[in-house]
């Protein structure tokens, strides 16, 4: 492994405000990662050699006290990361591996529901990379879907070998935000977590509306949304179409959040009130976690709820 990083820890105004920057190369040889095999087999993952992986980026952590007196504080706290992966050199294990997948992926995706994108070593390309087709939407005039092959040519059918990058999940940006503030006994801390940029593949949406056996109850938009006649503008193929959809950048969407993860709120009683009633210290508090979530990507409901919250109150007495 070789490291490279170089940073900066500041601060001005009599500490009011603390900044720490850094920017980093990793390059790490010799990686392992976990190879994913199809359940059939037994296992669904083995470890093999990955070859060259470059990690680079920075990262910034700052705290801003915009308020300070004897018993009441307001401090700001902002962090963000950004980090870019690319797969510099694979191993050769890794090179057949990837000439196995091409061989194979015809005939898997011709026999079995595959609708995910598969994984890719590809040098030059990030990890996290998204595989599938180029799509250029539903045709209104037939409900088909059209792809762009390699050479930017249209193309109507599915063709594996026409397989190239539609997205990465790597992030541009992700951090943390809070406020902590406290006056005359009353604390309150409040966190966010934030995510810019970088992308998602849809796999609920796909497996829901166009991959949905309509024999059951479904998503009334597998009907309601879906390509029906001629000249129809929709965002879903072909109702009739009882192929399945395979992966394609027609659902690859932005990803971009803000989550509240905690937030605390506690008040101490004033000592004279407490040691009067013979106790030493008494705090009534009160907590929240994942309060809520604001998302690019709509947050599709399946079997399980996709996000819960948790509520906690509590009340501490010292004698």
């Amino acid at each position: 492994s070789y490291q490279f990083n170089v940073g900066a820890d500041m601060a001005f105004w009599n500490n009011r405000i603390q900044l720490s920057a850094s920017y980093y190369r990793y390059l790490s040889k010799g990686t392992l990662t976990d190879v994913t095999l199809p359940p059939s087999l037994g296992y669904t993952t083995y470890r093999e050699n990955l070859g060259e992986v470059e990690n680079k980026g920075y990262d910034l952590d700052m705290r801003i006290t915009l308020w300070k007196q004897r018993n009441s504080w307001v401090n700001l706290i902002l962090s963000g990361v950004y980090n870019k992966n690319t797969l510099k050199k694979i191993s050769n294990s890794l090179k057949a591996w990837n000439e196995e997948q091409d061989r194979s992926t015809e005939e898997d995706w011709n026999s079995q529901e595959v609708t995910t994108p598969k994984v890719r070593y590809i040098e030059g390309e990030s990890i996290n990379t998204i595989w599938g087709l180029p799509s250029l939407g539903i045709n209104p005039a037939n409900g088909k879907e059209i792809f762009v092959a390699l050479d930017g040519s249209k193309i109507d059918e599915y063709q594996v070998s026409e397989i190239q990058p539609i997205g990465c999940t790597d992030p541009k940006l992700e951090g943390n935000l809070g406020l902590d503030a406290g006056w005359k006994g009353l604390q309150l801390s409040v966190y966010f977590r934030y995510r810019i940029g970088g992308e998602l593949y849809n796999e609920t949406l796909v497996n829901r509306i166009e991959n949905a056996d309509k024999r059951y109850n479904t998503d009334r938009r597998v009907l309601e949304a879906r390509w029906t006649n001629p000249g129809d503008i929709t965002f879903f193929k072909d109702v009739k179409d009882e192929t399945y959809t395979r992966p394609t950048s027609r659902f690859v969407v932005d990803y971009n959040y803000l989550q509240l993860t905690s937030l605390n709120l506690s008040y101490d009683f004033p000592d004279k009130l407490v040691k009067r009633i013979g106790m030493e210290n008494l705090r009534l508090s009160f907590s929240m976690n994942d309060v809520f979530q604001a998302s690019s990507v709509k947050q599709e409901r399946g079997l399980d709820y996709p996000f819960a919250r948790a509520f906690r109150t509590s009340l501490r007495v010292i004698f």
